[in-house]
C-alpha cells in the first residue's frame, strides 16, 4: 500500500458557457437538472473570490453595523446577480425567487470565504500566494489582518461563539 500524500482540493474556478435550470423548490432552490444546485453555490463562491474585496466586514447592515462602508454595497451585489444571469438561464417568472435564493448562498459563500481566510492564514501567522490565488484581495489584506486581529473583532467573535453555543436549532 503506498502512502501518497493527499493534496487539499483547491478551489473552484469560474464556469465557462451557460447552465439551463430546468426547475426550481418553491423556496429558490435548483431541483433539476441533477447536480446543479451544488454548480450554482460553487460558482457563488468564485463570484466572492473574485469580486467582493475582503475589507467589507458584513454582507447586510446589522443592528451592530454603524458604518455603511463595512457592508457590501447593492451596486456590488448586483453585479454578483449579473454574473449568474451570464451563466445560468432559468424561467423568467421565477427571477425573484431563485435571485432570493442565491443571495442567500453567496452571502454565506463571503462569510465563509473570510471565516476560511482567517483560519487558514492568519491565525497560522501566514500569508497566501497572491500571485496564484485571491489576486483580486491583495490590496485589502493588510486591512483584513488589521480588523481581524482588533479587539471589535474579538468581541463580535466572542459574541457570535456565545450566541450560537444557546442555538437549539439549526437551519443550514
Amino acid at each position: 500500500v503506498s502512502k501518497s500524500s493527499k493534496c487539499k482540493r483547491g478551489s473552484k474556478k469560474k464556469m465557462e458557457g451557460r447552465t439551463t435550470i430546468t426547475s426550481l423548490h418553491p423556496d429558490g432552490e435548483t431541483k433539476s437538472p441533477k447536480g446543479v444546485k451544488m454548480t450554482v453555490v460553487n460558482q457563488c463562491g468564485c463570484y466572492v473570490r473574485e469580486n467582493i474585496p475582503i475589507s467589507f466586514k458584513l454582507w447586510k447592515k446589522t443592528k451592530s453595523t454603524d458604518n455603511d462602508a463595512d457592508i457590501v454595497p447593492k451596486t456590488e451585489k448586483e453585479m454578483l446577480w449579473a454574473d449568474v444571469k451570464q451563466h445560468f438561464s432559468f424561467l423568467e417568472d421565477k427571477e425573484e425567487i431563485f435571485k432570493d435564493w442565491v443571495m442567500k448562498k453567496i452571502s454565506i459563500s463571503f462569510q465563509m470565504f473570510k471565516k476560511n481566510l482567517n483560519k487558514d492564514y492568519i491565525k497560522k501567522g501566514r500569508v497566501p500566494d497572491f500571485e496564484k490565488h485571491f489576486k483580486k484581495q491583495h490590496p485589502f489584506w493588510d486591512a483584513f489582518v488589521q480588523y481581524k486581529l482588533s479587539e471589535t473583532n474579538e468581541k463580535r467573535t466572542a459574541q457570535a461563539t456565545e450566541n450560537a453555543s444557546k442555538k437549539k436549532h439549526f437551519h443550514h
